[in-house]
């Protein structure tokens, strides 16, 4: 299971979340094809895993669900995911710029 690298989420790098999303068609189209092959093989994903790649696809506008679903991917591979949120200036209005990091 690729998903954190298809995200881009790396080790030691911190990863904006504006970077991140633009990956989530393809996470979804491989969560989907793992789904898929584990109905045609008789196995199946772990639950949790399972549970958030279809909250995942539920709530395909919310950047909450996805990152839900790769902090439990992440803890399949025994990682963590590192949020760091800062306060940014963007086109004069405060915002907050969320970066992301794979701990092991």
């Amino acid at each position: 299971m690729n998903y954190l690298d298809i995200a881009g989420i790396k080790q030691g790098v911190e990863t904006d979340i504006e970077f991140i999303l633009p990956n989530r068609a393809r996470i979804e189209e491989v969560f989907k094809a793992a789904v898929e092959s584990c109905y045609e093989h008789g196995t199946s994903l772990p639950s949790n895993l399972k549970a958030k790649g279809e909250l995942m696809l539920h709530k395909p506008a919310s950047a909450r669900a996805l990152m839900v679903f790769l902090r439990a991917c992440a803890r399949l591979e025994g990682a963590a995911i590192l949020c760091r949120k800062r306060g940014t200036v963007r086109e004069g209005k405060q915002t907050t710029q969320s970066l992301y990091k794979l701990l092991i």
